[in-house]
């Protein structure tokens, strides 16, 4: 779940499952915090959203960590956007010699 976005329906059908029994409140009202009201149940689609997210930041704290010259936190800015090909300069200035050579 922390590596893929899972499709609308599979978290759906996970929420659904042993879902015969009777129905005393709705779902979307169990999923609500405590503090509102709710059990603290968690949408398996928010779940997986926050889990995407804290991936995110552990790959750019990891960047951030090795690469004290890296000048933004997104992989895009090392791409060239007028002819869509890596930043030559931003790269070789960013990593070490050994990790640029394998980027081209």
């Amino acid at each position: 779940m922390s590596c893929f976005l899972f499709p609308k329906g599979l978290c759906e059908k996970i929420e659904r499952a042993g879902k015969r029994e009777i129905h005393w409140c709705q779902w979307k009202f169990l999923c609500r915090p405590k503090e509102e009201g709710g059990l603290g149940f968690r949408s398996m689609a928010q779940f997986n959203i926050s889990l995407l997210a804290k991936q995110e930041t552990l790959v750019t704290q990891v960047f951030k960590a090795n690469f004290d010259n890296l000048q933004s936190d997104k992989v895009a800015a090392l791409i060239n956007n007028n002819n869509r090909e890596w930043n030559r300069e931003l790269i070789v200035n960013t990593f070490p010699a050994k990790v640029a050579d394998l980027i081209f």
